[in-house]
């Protein structure tokens, strides 16, 4: 999204609250508003790791050929997280990237959970 249309899409935004009497977003829940706010720093940490993860999968010229170093102790471990460590060796992208992008979606649907 360039400026321009950052621009207009909040001006749009802005003649929509006008429209409906509407001085703020949530308005009328704040409970809501607040705990959106709160979960806020966590969802765009995620969302922005899982842009930048869908720009190296759609990137044709990234390639890893060595593959992340992970101890061999949370490799032959089983505990439940270590799981999440286990890269997906069936993946046709650079290593960790698909594990990468999976993640950060579980992550940010956690996130977003029971707001409303």
């Amino acid at each position: 999204m360039d400026y321009d249309s950052s621009i207009l899409e909040y001006n749009e935004l802005h003649l929509g609250l006008q429209v409906a009497g509407h001085r703020d977003l949530l308005e009328g829940d704040p409970y809501l508003k607040q705990r959106l706010r709160l979960r806020d720093a966590y969802i765009t940490t995620l969302n922005v790791c899982q842009a930048y993860t869908l720009k190296r999968i759609r990137d044709p010229d990234y390639h890893v050929a060595l593959r992340p170093h992970l101890s061999k102790e949370i490799m032959d471990s089983n505990k439940p997280a270590a799981e999440l460590v286990k890269l997906n060796p069936a993946s046709e992208y650079a290593p960790g990237l698909e594990d990468t992008l999976i993640l950060t979606m579980k992550g940010i649907a956690a996130g977003l959970q029971n707001t409303g």
